[in-house]
């Protein structure tokens, strides 16, 4: 992945927007096609609030022409990524690496210090003591955690102010999921 960066975009029904992005590659070292159906959040560490990945086609367009302006690496967003398996790398050679973006157009000037957790990379689930409040277990998501922090103001915002602060840790995040 690359640290995050600032795009400026017009985004229909909204208007101008300071949209943050992603970019990363999914490499598959298994034997067999894998499917990957990432789900990306963004957590403001300081503010505790949750922004949900995006697809937002006027700013996916936007990310390619910087990101990728020959269309070589077909650049695809969450729902895109998970339209085909991805193929098996062979060990002794070059690894095929898949692109994607993940999107964000909800996240406050004043950010500083976030993380974004990526789900989808890993089968592990674990069930947790305890039981959610209508009786049910509590499940909990084998899931990529990956710190940032951005130095600077919101006045003056630029992609080369956020920095990863590693190292990235795997974590058992709390799930919707019903049992």
């Amino acid at each position: 992945f690359k640290d995050p960066r600032l795009v400026t975009v017009d985004i229909p029904g909204k208007g101008r927007r300071l949209v943050w992005y992603m970019w990363y590659q999914v490499i598959n070292y298994t034997k067999e096609p894998r499917v990957f159906v990432p789900d990306f959040e963004w957590v403001n560490l300081e503010t505790n609030t949750v922004h949900h990945d995006q697809i937002l086609p006027k700013a996916q367009e936007a990310i390619r022409k910087l990101e990728d302006p020959t269309g070589y690496l077909d650049i695809k967003n969450s729902v895109t990524i998970a339209s085909q398996p991805i193929p098996p790398s062979k060990p002794d050679a070059a690894p095929i690496a898949v692109t994607g973006v993940a999107m964000w157009d909800d996240v406050t000037a004043d950010t500083t210090r976030f993380s974004i957790f990526v789900s989808g990379l890993s089968n592990g689930w674990t069930e947790v003591d305890g039981k959610t409040p209508d009786g049910k277990p509590v499940m909990r998501r084998k899931t990529l955690q990956l710190n940032f922090k951005r130095v600077g103001d919101q006045y003056v915002q630029n992609s080369q102010q956020i920095r990863f602060v590693g190292p990235e840790e795997w974590v058992y995040r709390a799930s919707t999921l019903t049992v």
